[in-house]
């Protein structure tokens, strides 16, 4: 089974997107996944640039990121952060059709919503998104975070009658909620729309580069079952140069340091880890 190799558009050095599209593919790469807001649009201008300067380097955006702060709001009674996450969703999908970006990533929820929410009320939103992909000719990928066995009980009954709903593999989550657990792949064999790929030491959601020391994903493990899927996708870096993800995951963002790595050699170590995945 032959892969393209991709990256997601942050990786850990505050670059113009311009830059990060010239280096991305100097180092090989020939897909991306981006974050589908405008929260960044400072840095990375904005979605319809973003596409256009993909374009420019002979980069495709393979998927891009729902944004996932207010998913926990699908599963809360409260009708009106519901319907304003919904709206700001069905928004990017009808983008992501004009743009060409075949599948939008959603995260089920943010921090806790599944845990104290009605799934009643989680799947009757989460079908409402799925339809709307469906409409607009968009894949809708969902993605496991640490509870892969309710996710999959709650996303087959999602994607049971509608062809544009998916699952989203990432490995790292996997790893932390499950160590080796593959049942994503090989229960959506034909429904994996998205990878993302990075590694961790089982305890902590890192987002490190695949083999990194002291990281324990079973890549091996990971390509067996993929090989049982219909996947034809990028294998998709979702890593990064080690950061304080807490600090920057604010309202504010905080500020990514310089890594002590020169960019070129952090892309090259990257493009061959997405090599050695594929060799397993």
């Amino acid at each position: 089974m032959k892969h393209e190799y991709g990256m997601y558009t942050w990786f850990g050095y505050v670059r113009s997107f311009e830059e990060k599209m010239r280096l991305m593919h100097d180092a090989g790469f020939t897909t991306i996944c981006t974050w589908w807001d405008e929260t960044f649009a400072g840095i990375d201008g904005t979605r319809r640039e973003q596409v256009e300067l993909a374009k420019r380097y002979g980069l495709f955006i393979e998927h891009a990121h729902i944004p996932y702060y207010g998913t926990d709001a699908l599963w809360l009674d409260d009708e009106k952060a519901a319907e304003d996450f919904i709206a700001k969703a069905m928004a990017g999908i009808e983008l992501a059709e004009v743009c060409e970006v075949p599948t939008l990533v959603i995260h089920p929820y943010e921090e806790h919503g599944a845990q104290r929410g009605s799934e009643a009320l989680f799947l009757s939103r989460m079908r409402r998104i799925a339809n709307h992909c469906r409409a607009h000719n968009v894949r809708l990928a969902i993605e496991n975070l640490d509870d892969t066995a309710r996710l999959i009980r709650l996303a087959d009954q999602i994607i049971d009658d509608n062809p544009a709903a998916g699952v989203c593999f990432d490995s790292g989550h996997a790893n932390v909620s499950n160590p080796g657990d593959f049942s994503m792949l090989t229960h959506y064999k034909d429904r994996v729309f998205a990878l993302h790929l990075h590694d961790n030491d089982a305890l902590d959601d890192q987002h490190l580069m695949p083999f990194a020391q002291g990281c324990t994903v079973d890549w091996n493990g990971f390509m067996r079952a993929l090989e049982t899927t219909g996947f034809q996708g990028s294998l998709m870096l979702e890593s990064c140069y080690p950061f304080d993800f807490a600090a920057f995951d604010t309202e504010d963002h905080g500020e990514a340091p310089e890594p002590e790595m020169p960019v070129e050699e952090y892309l090259a170590q990257s493009f061959v880890a997405c090599q050695r995945i594929a060799a397993c």
